[in-house]
């Protein structure tokens, strides 16, 4: 099964209802859209949906591709427009039970943020590694109060709105499961 991931940013978000009939005409399954992660106030300004000029541009456009996924038969994941607040107390991140991520070199990793590996396609089988060790003691880490470095750093958890430089340091992925 195929899905598209689509980051969204003030310089493309007009191409979603396209990329979505792209999707259609190419059986894909599904677009999962994210915001862009600001690398600095600059990129913020330029790129960022969650300002209230650019969420409400924004808004219209995902009705536009959601209008557009219904009719093609095109699963979409929408993020929130923009401007909501993080809902309290959620700490956990759901990629390490749906997702795994594929580089271009077969070694899979479980989202776009760690770069620890999991297992390398050229050598292991996808469910091997999706139910191997390590991998399951990523879901138990990422369960407890007791997260993987790189998850405690990540934006996609409510506390945490933009990049942190920490992430650029390869041996936060170092750290023993």
């Amino acid at each position: 099964v195929l899905y598209l991931q689509f980051v969204a940013m003030q310089s493309n978000i007009a191409e979603l209802p396209e990329l979505v009939s792209f999707a259609a005409a190419h059986e894909i399954r599904g677009v999962t859209v994210t915001h862009v992660v600001p690398h600095g106030e600059g990129m913020r300004i330029q790129e960022s949906l969650r300002q209230p000029e650019a969420a409400a541009k924004a808004a219209g456009i995902f009705e536009a591709a959601r209008r557009e996924a219904a009719r093609r038969g095109v699963e979409l994941t929408l993020p929130d427009p923009g401007l909501s607040p993080p809902l309290p107390g959620l700490d956990l991140c759901i990629e390490p039970w749906q997702t795994f991520y594929v580089k271009f070199t077969g070694e899979v990793t479980t989202c776009c943020i760690s770069n620890r590996v999991f297992g390398d396609l050229r050598k292991e089988r996808a469910i091997d590694i999706w139910n191997g060790p390590v991998y399951r003691k990523f879901r138990e880490r990422m369960r407890s109060s007791r997260k993987p470095p790189e998850c405690r750093r990540c934006h996609f958890l409510p506390q945490n709105v933009q990049f942190d430089d920490a992430l650029r340091n390869p041996e936060i992925f170092t750290e023993a499961l």
